[in-house]
């Protein structure tokens, strides 16, 4: 375990649902320890060679829960080769880590990968739309609207690298076009989104069906729940409203 390094901010895709459930991430970790203690390897980790050097791509909770229980013996590895180099290499590696990551094991959530893509689309990998969307789990339609919203925000002089969501870099386009967000309210509407999810974590935890978790809700609050379908339909035609905005670049950029 000593011969692998990790680099989470290239290799570990799964940003958001770690930091809005922090007990989900440490639970799924204490499962993978209880295997492991009883002398069991778990599945391969997936380790690349850039330099002499090993990094993980993919398996971040198998080799937390190795070190958690003192895992004395080598691991089980995948090794994945490349001939390119360079930055090309670790952009290679990239892709490689989310195509793993988007394996049920501990889900990606869609923030996840929208912003995986988001990253692809800003860091402008050679990839085609299509196979942009395949790779992250999203639809050719969000690819086009990211491809847009980079051209004008590069026209604007931004360095979208530098812009680490797709939320923030689609505030950012709208407000090149004349939108009305407004990006304190969207920055408050973010903290408090963590906090919410953070308190929640108890109950979401207890794993409860859709009708029951809205029954819970509507026994707190009447009401809540259709106000939750009203507010769901705005942001919806919200994003259409954005999309018809970016459809002439969405065809010039395909």
């Amino acid at each position: 375990m000593a011969d692998i390094k990790e680099e989470r901010s290239l290799f570990q895709p799964r940003h958001d649902s770690i930091a809005y459930a922090p007990g989900r991430s440490e639970a799924h970790v204490a499962n993978l320890a209880k295997i492991a203690k009883a002398g069991n390897a778990l599945d391969p980790l997936t380790i690349t060679a850039f330099g002499s050097h090993w990094y993980l791509l993919d398996g971040h909770h198998r080799l937390q829960a190795y070190h958690q229980v003192g895992w004395g013996v080598p691991v089980p590895v995948n090794v994945l080769q490349s001939d390119l180099d360079g930055e090309a290499r670790v952009t290679w590696a990239v892709q490689e880590s989310v195509r793993d990551n988007k394996k049920n094991r501990l889900p990606m959530s869609d923030a996840d990968k929208i912003d995986a893509a988001w990253s692809s689309v800003a860091r402008r990998d050679k990839l085609s739309k299509s196979a942009t969307a395949e790779l992250h789990g999203v639809s050719e339609r969000v690819i086009g609207n990211m491809r847009a919203a980079r051209k004008a925000l590069e026209a604007a002089g931004h360095d979208c690298t530098l812009i680490v969501s797709w939320s923030a870099a689609r505030r950012m386009a709208e407000a090149l076009t004349g939108g009305e967000r407004d990006s304190g309210a969207s920055d408050w509407e973010e903290q408090q989104r963590r906090r919410a999810s953070k308190k929640a974590k108890g109950v979401m935890e207890m794993d409860l069906s859709p009708l029951l978790l809205g029954q819970i809700l509507e026994a707190y609050s009447p009401g809540i729940v259709e106000s939750m379908a009203l507010a769901l339909k705005a942001e919806q035609e919200d994003t259409e409203k954005f999309s018809a905005w970016w459809q002439s670049d969405d065809e010039a950029d395909d």
